[in-house]
């Protein structure tokens, strides 16, 4: 019996383990930025083990729509 439900469960957890994307860099948005809101978005992005960056196109650095979280694809 408890074989039988072994492999079930084993199935499952497998599944749960590479349902997860991996992150990739993302813009932070719309609106007007912020010390506090750069500080937030900034600790966000180092969680997911990134960097804030100001996008190298030009535009207003007053924009949140100018920065992204820049993560590398880990090897």
């Amino acid at each position: 019996m408890r074989t039988a439900l072994a492999l079930p469960l084993a199935l499952l957890c497998a599944a749960c383990a590479t349902s997860q994307a991996p992150a990739s860099s993302y813009g932070l948005g719309r609106g007007l930025i912020s010390y506090d809101r750069l500080k937030e978005e900034g600790d966000k992005c180092a969680a997911l083990g990134g960097t804030l960056k100001p996008k190298e196109e030009g535009g207003s650095p007053n924009m949140l729509s100018n920065y992204y979280c820049d993560i590398q694809k880990r090897k």
